[in-house]
């Protein structure tokens, strides 16, 4: 998002951060927060000015924030929320694509997110693979499955009131994943939040908003002293 890129301007350096490689079989949400948390204390000398996690990445940082957040100065969690739904989806979307069913996977997921597209859904997931990166690692398909996996045991909520760090969420009102009252009820949990939600915008309409971005870096430079 180029509003992010505002940033170097006043001296943050951006850092884009993946998810470990095979993980182990029965891998849960809190063990990828440890992967990171342990990254930052290793790689980035235990200190980070800003996490920022998107839709999957979002709910890792819920974990993150609670067990780690003496390590982080604020978060932003876009399209999240400490609950989800409706994860069978990604499930089937998961198997698909590991058993190399690209098409026929983001097909899947479009037709079933997005029923009144159906007759659009093979052009559109042509569309998605062709801008998607063409090499992935040796244990992609093992992961992807295994990641789709974790959302089936995943709640956040019992480590929201650990959280005290300052906390954005971005959402749509119009969420599968993370319907409107979830969020809400994840709000109201966190003391020190702020709430931004989309009118009108689904999981990947809000998640793709332009607005993210802006209200994102907005959210930074309100804490940051020095801009």
């Amino acid at each position: 998002m180029k509003p992010f890129a505002s940033l170097l301007k006043d001296g943050f350096s951006l850092w884009l951060v993946m998810r470990k490689q095979n993980m182990a079989e029965g891998y849960r949400v809190e063990d990828i927060a440890k992967d990171y948390g342990e990254l930052i204390e290793q790689e980035f000398d235990g200190s980070v000015d800003t996490v920022v996690g998107i839709s999957f990445g979002g709910m890792i940082g819920f974990h993150l924030a609670a067990d780690y957040g003496h390590m982080i100065g604020k978060m932003a969690i876009i399209v999240a929320a400490a609950t989800v739904t409706d994860c069978e989806y990604d499930i089937e979307f998961a198997r698909l694509i590991a058993a190399g069913k690209k098409v026929e996977g983001n097909t899947f997921l479009l037709k079933t997110l997005y029923p009144q597209y159906s007759l659009l859904a093979p052009i559109l997931s042509r569309l998605i693979i062709a801008a998607s990166p063409k090499e992935v690692h040796p244990h992609f398909a093992k992961d992807i499955v295994t990641e789709a996996r974790t959302e089936l045991t995943y709640d956040a909520s019992e480590c929201l009131s650990r959280i005290s760090i300052p906390m954005l969420l971005l959402n749509g009102d119009k969420d599968n994943y993370f319907p409107i009252d979830a969020v809400k009820d994840t709000v109201s949990q966190l003391p020190n939040c702020t709430s931004i939600i989309y009118s009108g915008k689904g999981h990947f309409g809000a998640g793709m908003d332009k607005r993210c971005g802006i209200d994102t870096v907005a959210f930074v430079r309100t804490f940051d002293t020095n801009v």
